[in-house]
């Protein structure tokens, strides 16, 4: 698989609390990350885009600071070592108590040209929702 690590930063106005249920809870990822996201009984998490299944778990997360999730092929990792995942981290400016999101992005085919693309326009989404 040809993925490449992306990595990328966005200053959203809102408070980090709000901003971590928009990165975690299915129904308000909906509004802005994919169109459906459904979580499973077995703590997997199923993200749909164009009617296409990208099931994930949730990796390593703190409340209110960051979250990973780890995609999956059969249930299972697809490589432990290098694994497909997306990682959301949250700062807070202590000055100004401007919320960062910092992305990491090991998980798409695109070019890096596309993904920034991409990126951009769903973080413009997620502040059209959070009214940032």
């Amino acid at each position: 698989m040809s993925r490449s690590k992306l990595m990328f930063e966005f200053e959203i106005n809102t408070p980090a609390s709000l901003l971590y249920s928009y990165l975690t809870v299915a129904k308000s990822m909906k509004q802005w990350f994919a169109d459906e996201v459904i979580e499973g009984k077995d703590g997997t998490i199923n993200f749909k885009w164009e009617n296409e299944d990208h099931i994930a778990k949730v990796a390593q997360s703190k409340v209110n600071q960051f979250v990973k999730y780890v995609f999956l092929i059969n249930n299972i990792e697809e490589d432990k070592n290098d694994p497909a995942f997306i990682e959301f981290k949250i700062e807070v400016n202590e000055l100004t108590q401007t919320s960062f999101v910092k992305i990491t992005d090991c998980y798409m085919e695109e070019s890096e040209q596309d993904a920034t693309e991409l990126w951009k326009n769903l973080i413009t989404d997620l502040k059209a929702v959070l009214g940032a």
